[in-house]
């Protein structure tokens, strides 16, 4: 991918600024790129949407260390989603997650680039639980939006997988304001030592519970460093909403079209 230009200017806690890359730079610099100009359409091709996801990832708007990281790993777990069709959409997407289930690493990326309004990411919603596999739960709301936490329920497991979600809508914290509407979650076997069951028996996995190759400590270092770079960033908006029980901020209005509550 060529070089991307970062056209948003954000003012961070710590009284500087910083350029980001947004959705349509992103799309630009494919585009310009000529390495896939003999595509039709190289923008609708799915793997473009992982790259440009991934390098978006890598960018570390996210101010998650643990997604930056893991966006290089995520390439052999990644599945995009181009045209909505509702009447297999779960099982396409549990049979994935299953399939991704028994391979490494542990992180699963889910891209839907088709939902670009918030009636598409309410209609996402619905979806995806339909069935009891996802479940939604509220964690918070604030003057103007409800938190919704989306969680994949492992077959066979009592674990419950929190999905980070990201879109191209002002209404996220900016921290989570992606180039394309995607799910990240860990699938991890087994649970995180000392991690407690939750009183419906099953017991929370976040995108930090992945493990790395390499020193423990790293990790540790890490959970520190995000929660500094996120507060850098976010600079008092929207600071629980993203929250790694939070999978969307929903307004209201957006809210009360989800079916499964």
């Amino acid at each position: 991918m060529s070089d991307v230009f970062r056209r948003r200017e954000r003012n961070l806690l710590d009284g500087n600024s910083a350029q980001f890359a947004g959705r349509e730079d992103f799309l630009e610099a494919i585009l310009a790129s000529g390495e896939y100009c003999h595509m039709d359409d190289p923008v609708g091709q799915g793997d473009l949407h992982d790259d440009i996801f991934r390098a978006w990832l890598e960018e570390g708007q996210t101010a998650c260390g643990f997604a930056q990281r893991m966006s290089g790993l995520a390439e052999s777990n990644s599945a995009t989603f181009l045209q909505p069709n509702r009447e297999v959409l779960r099982e396409v997407v549990s049979g994935v997650l299953r399939a991704f289930d028994e391979n490494e690493p542990e992180i699963a990326q889910l891209i839907f680039p088709y939902v670009t309004a918030p009636t598409g990411l309410t209609g996402l919603i619905n979806d995806l639980c339909s069935d009891g596999t996802w479940v939604l739960n509220i964690s918070g709301r604030d003057d103007s939006g409800v938190f919704v936490s989306l969680e994949y329920h492992t077959p066979g497991r009592m674990v419950a997988a929190v999905a980070l979600g990201f879109g191209p809508f002002d209404f996220l914290p900016f921290t989570r304001q992606g180039p394309f509407t995607a799910l990240l979650l860990c699938l991890r076997s087994d649970t995180p030592e000392g991690r407690q069951q939750r009183t419906d028996g099953r017991i929370p996995v976040y995108v930090q519970d992945a493990r790395m190759a390499g020193n423990a400590q790293v990790d540790v270092i890490s959970a520190a460093e995000t929660v500094q770079i996120k507060s850098n960033i976010l600079n008092g908006e929207f600071v629980e909403a993203a929250s790694k029980d939070v999978t969307f901020r929903l307004p209201e209005a957006n809210f009360d079209q989800i079916i499964q509550k």
